[in-house]
């Protein structure tokens, strides 16, 4: 696994050119992101990762195969 921090780009000045962008980067935009941490991990089954509960927003992406998450609220869920 690999971490790369990004610096804060949250304050685009407004003449900045309009740019077509996915449906995706249209709705992180307007989060005013102060800070960006990317990681990736290529795992293998059987997996399994960990987050401590903080007040962070956390987007995650499982490419390939079956994947379950739990929350507290929601208990398990495929």
């Amino acid at each position: 696994m690999y971490i790369r921090h990004m610096p804060d780009y949250s304050s685009r000045p407004s003449s900045t050119p309009h740019i077509p962008m996915d449906a995706l980067s249209e709705v992180l935009q307007d989060f005013r992101l102060s800070g960006v941490n990317y990681g990736r991990c290529e795992l293998r089954h059987p997996w399994s990762i960990d987050f401590p509960q903080q007040q962070l927003l956390r987007f995650h992406f499982v490419g390939q195969g079956p994947c379950w998450i739990h929350t507290e609220s929601q208990g398990w869920q495929e």
